[in-house]
């Protein structure tokens, strides 16, 4: 993840690239290095894509990745929220764990929902349900590699 400023034109630039200008004093001040604006925001890069955006639109934690929405929702899939699901598992009946071990059960369980709501609402549904707590789930992306 890179740290960058946005001015409020719309230039992005690295820190490095900045214009600087030292006072008296030794206080320094940046500019951007495109039009002069002193007027800068803080900007950081998607750990996937690696498109600049504000700190409000990214999830995730800074130390580990950051990831925008559109990233976090590509990787929000069947398989992720299955792991996702992971941490508040369902009980299976104890007649049924006789029969099944989960992984059976679930496969059936989804092919069932498939066959009543079709595939495109489970995967609607899995994306719906990993997005629910987009930093949660950007910190599973990372800390688990479940994307």
């Amino acid at each position: 993840m890179a740290k960058g400023f946005r001015c409020s034109r719309g230039h992005i630039f690295e820190p490095d690239e900045a214009k600087r200008r030292r006072y008296i004093g030794g206080e320094t001040e940046m500019f951007c290095p495109v039009c002069d604006d002193d007027d800068l925001d803080n900007v950081y890069t998607c750990a996937k894509c690696g498109k600049w955006f504000e700190p409000g639109e990214l999830f995730g934690d800074a130390s580990d990745g950051l990831y925008c929405n559109d990233c976090l929702t590509s990787v929000a899939t069947v398989d992720s929220a299955l792991a996702v699901g992971e941490r508040n598992p369902m009980q299976i009946n104890g007649i049924v764990e006789q029969f099944l071990t989960k992984e059976e059960a679930e496969s059936i369980l989804f092919e069932t929902i498939g066959k009543l709501v079709g595939d495109e609402k489970i995967k609607d549904e899995a994306r719906e349900y990993c997005m629910a707590d987009p930093e949660a789930f950007a910190e599973m992306v990372y800390t688990e590699a479940i994307a």
